[in-house]
């Protein structure tokens, strides 16, 4: 799917994401009571499971703003949004995950 970069420690850049369901059909969130960012290490260690902003609900627009923490630990990482609704959860993508790759941050002398 989709495989997105950040230094080790740093919360910057955010992931952004429009969820869409396998037609590839925005997903309205607008009747969901939450989204949840949820990555896990190779191993399927879980190393962030927290409440992801809906930034644009009817156009399926959200974010998940890194803590503290996040991206101490330097590999490779498997992640998806899990939308709940009223009839129950959707998690996105449905086929595949986003690879987010936390790499080393090099000490470079000034």
């Amino acid at each position: 799917m989709t495989t997105f970069y950040i230094a080790q420690g740093d919360l910057l850049p955010e992931i952004n994401a429009i969820l869409t369901d396998a037609e590839g059909t925005v997903v309205d969130l607008t009747s969901a009571s939450g989204v949840v960012f949820h990555m896990v290490r190779l191993d399927r260690t879980v190393e962030v499971e927290e409440d992801a902003e809906v930034v644009a609900a009817a156009l399926g627009q959200v974010r998940y703003s890194w803590q503290d923490g996040d991206t101490d630990v330097a590999g490779i990482y498997q992640a998806e949004f899990i939308a709940t609704f009223d009839a129950g959860t959707m998690t996105i993508p449905n086929s595949g995950q986003i690879t987010v790759i936390v790499r080393e941050k090099w000490s470079v002398p000034i």
